[in-house]
């Protein structure tokens, strides 16, 4: 079994996590169900891994073989421990929850999340965008975020409530004044109020704690945490405090954690190691390739004629 690297010790250790979260050799979806089969293949850990986050939100839209990829790379999300973990809920509705999906992923569950990341990664972008249409690609953006929940009905209580996802079905944005009044305010702040709204929720079973490092020689705050939609709403808070750099990726058109200017293309998982290649990158150039493929053929076609 594949375990943490000490740059991984120390990436996790900087971030304030040194809990470990584990994949299993093989994933299927059955029955609207993300499962793990097999033994467990690899550990590591999440807190060293910032991409994780952006790596859900192309979940979004992205089908059942974005959702294997997705855990192929990084594992469940942990359905099943977050219900065991909300006390709020009677044990035996907890255990029905657990016992529906089989201590697996419900598909509408890691679909709303992927949303909601997605959403928060969008607006991050484009709140720290230098571009010169970086004021209207937001209100173009926000456009069509009130369009897509025009017809949620009115919450309950608060309006400008934003409901998360944690273990729901589903995620909501039940903002009134984001959804129907377009005089609500600047863009920027109901940006940043939507960002809150989604990533909060997420957040509450994060349990801060000192902990003794030895090899320090000191007390150092870190997290412990119960499902790894903990640790992804963490580094998504991360970007929002601009800890880290957002960059869009010049073939998958989804954002990226930018570790390096250069960068154009979302990297390959971390714990493949420095000599994997990215994914996207691999698909540009493949592209790249058949179009001077079929330029060429072109070419040779008329001069042929």
């Amino acid at each position: 079994m594949q375990s943490p690297g000490f740059d991984e010790e120390v990436r996790a250790l900087q971030a304030g996590f040194t809990d470990a979260w584990q994949v299993a050799s093989n994933y299927a979806i059955e029955n609207g169900v993300l499962r793990s089969h097999g033994p467990i293949a690899r550990r590591y850990l999440p807190g060293a891994y910032p991409q994780i986050a952006t790596d859900l939100a192309k979940i979004d839209g992205g089908g059942e073989r974005a959702v294997l990829a997705f855990a192929e790379d990084w594992g469940l999300l942990g359905y099943a421990r977050l219900v065991e973990a909300d006390k709020s809920l009677p044990e035996a509705e907890r255990n029905r929850r657990i016992d529906l999906v089989l201590s697996g992923d419900p598909m509408p569950w890691i679909q709303a999340h992927a949303h909601g990341v997605r959403v928060c990664t969008e607006l991050i972008g484009a709140l720290a965008s230098q571009e010169p249409t970086a004021a209207t690609d937001l209100a173009a953006y926000l456009d069509a975020l009130r369009a897509s929940y025009a017809h949620v009905p009115q919450a309950e209580g608060n309006p400008a409530v934003f409901h998360g996802v944690r273990h729901e079905a589903q995620l909501t944005i039940f903002p009134s004044a984001f959804v129907r009044d377009s005089e609500a305010g600047p863009e920027r702040g109901r940006a940043r109020s939507i960002i809150q709204g989604i990533v909060n929720p997420n957040l509450v079973d994060l349990q801060p704690r000192l902990t003794d490092w030895p090899a320090l020689g000191e007390l150092a705050l870190n997290y412990g945490f119960v499902a790894l939609t903990d640790v992804i709403y963490w580094h998504l808070a991360q970007f929002a405090l601009g800890q880290g750099r957002l960059a869009r990726c010049q073939e998958c058109r989804y954002y990226f954690p930018q570790t390096d200017r250069r960068q154009r293309f979302c990297p390959p998982a971390g714990w493949r190691g420095e000599k994997a290649e990215s994914r996207c990158a691999m698909r540009f150039r493949t592209r790249q390739r058949r179009a001077r493929n079929k330029g060429q053929q072109a070419q040779e076609g008329e001069a042929n004629v």
